[in-house]
């Protein structure tokens, strides 16, 4: 009964949620979406610059305001714009804050692993490092990530944003 009930909700969630259309890789001369990475085409920017540039500049709040609507209503106001803005651009919330600092998190990892001169990916191949450790670096300094940007002890919200969700 349990999982019957988690599928339910698990459906209901993608219903009332379906994905944001500018998350879709798009290919440069087409509209279609592009399920693939290619290094001949870059990728369109995950996020429209309205809001970019409002979950940009509500990042530096996540510390002391968690993942929230204060957090988010401070960077409207960092970005010259109102809280009314924002929750406009911004339909869900603090869960959009969430997916941002995630994508954000993964990009500052690419630049990492893929860095100038010292780049880990420079490093592991010096040092023959195999799947195992490069995933342990990888895991290691996404969490150091965290930890840096003072937003560990925001992720029980996110845990309690991910309920409210459902529910």
């Amino acid at each position: 009964m349990a999982a019957l009930q988690r599928r339910c909700l698990t459906l209901h969630l993608h219903l009332s949620h379906p994905p944001r259309p500018h998350t879709l890789l798009t290919h440069a001369s087409r509209s279609s979406p592009r399920p693939y990475h290619s290094a001949a085409h870059a990728s369109p920017a995950p996020y429209p610059p309205l809001e970019s540039a409002l979950l940009t500049a509500a990042l530096p709040h996540i510390p002391a305001h968690g993942f929230s609507s204060a957090a988010l209503a401070l960077g409207a106001k960092d970005a010259g714009y109102t809280a009314v803005a924002a929750a406009a651009a911004l339909p869900r919330g603090p869960a959009d804050l969430v997916l941002f600092w995630l994508a954000s998190r993964r990009a500052k990892l690419a630049g990492v692993v893929d860095g100038e001169g010292e780049g880990l990916r420079k490093r592991w191949d010096e040092g023959g490092l195999g799947v195992g450790g490069r995933v342990r670096a990888l895991v290691q300094e996404r969490l150091r990530m965290n930890a840096v940007a003072g937003v560990v002890p925001r992720w029980t919200e996110v845990r309690l944003l991910s309920l409210v969700e459902v529910v």
